[in-house]
């Protein structure tokens, strides 16, 4: 293999409500066994933006995600990944504490909200969410479909993108479009998911799913369901207020 493409990695230092285990420790469990499939074969990891939750975390966070971070790793800025969601503020993340360590590689683009200018490489790593085309994500979607992006940006051989946690791969006329999806289950939506990363073969434009460890088990929605008896009781209250009393105001009074 040439190159791991991967995304979305969201590293936080607080459990996602939804897990019911040691988060933390489970994500430096993926980013080992990431760390292996690098040394493995002696190759970059792509990351396609979001490798954090947060722009900026404290210090002692910090220090933990540079002791497990893999080596030899090249990313882009995603919307997580800077205050205010603004590029401008890029310096003041996270990101760019790693970077100045020597622990990761920012390439030039393409960060969220750009368009790929670089027409000299074969490969972009770009933050943008992009959906298969068959079911829409939300009713009304505005954003491109693979095929939509693949016609339009046909000098690259592929195109590794992130944003839309879903993992999928289509191909087009010999040419590749990999939405690597997350490597951690952090919404309980997620509960039967199973994160992966993409090995993938520059010579033939070829890609290998590499399914991550998860434990089972461990994604609940119980979090939710307290919330909907909430509503639903809250509503119901309204509701009798309204049947039950009549209510008028006296301005005299």
């Amino acid at each position: 293999p040439t190159a791991v493409l991967t995304a979305d990695w969201h590293l936080r230092h607080d459990n996602p409500t939804c897990r019911t285990d040691d988060f933390i420790e489970q994500q430096w469990k993926k980013l080992e066994f990431i760390n292996n499939l690098q040394r493995q074969y002696d190759i970059p990891i792509l990351v396609a933006g979001d490798v954090f939750h947060k722009a900026i975390n404290p210090n002692w966070f910090i220090t933990q995600v540079m002791r497990h971070f893999p080596s030899n790793v090249y990313t882009v800025y995603g919307n997580h990944d800077v205050p205010a969601h603004n590029l401008e503020n890029a310096e003041r993340s996270s990101i760019y504490t790693l970077q100045q360590a020597g622990l990761i590689n920012v390439l030039p683009e393409v960060h969220f909200d750009q368009e790929p200018k670089d027409e000299s490489r074969e490969v972009a790593v770009w933050h943008q969410f992009v959906w298969k085309g068959e079911k829409e994500p939300w009713p009304g979607c505005q954003e491109p479909t693979a095929d939509e992006i693949l016609e339009k940006y046909p000098q690259f051989k592929l195109i590794l993108t992130g944003d839309n946690h879903r993992p999928f791969v289509v191909e087009k006329e010999g040419r590749l479009l990999v939405n690597a999806g997350c490597i951690t289950r952090q919404e309980a939506s997620f509960a039967d998911f199973e994160p992966r990363v993409y090995l993938w073969y520059a010579k033939t434009n070829e890609v290998e799913e590499v399914y991550l460890p998860i434990n089972e088990g461990v994604v609940t929605r119980e979090h939710l369901e307290k919330k909907e008896k909430r509503d639903e009781r809250i509503t119901a209250f309204v509701e009798r207020i309204n049947q039950d009393y009549e209510t008028s105001v006296s301005f005299e009074s």
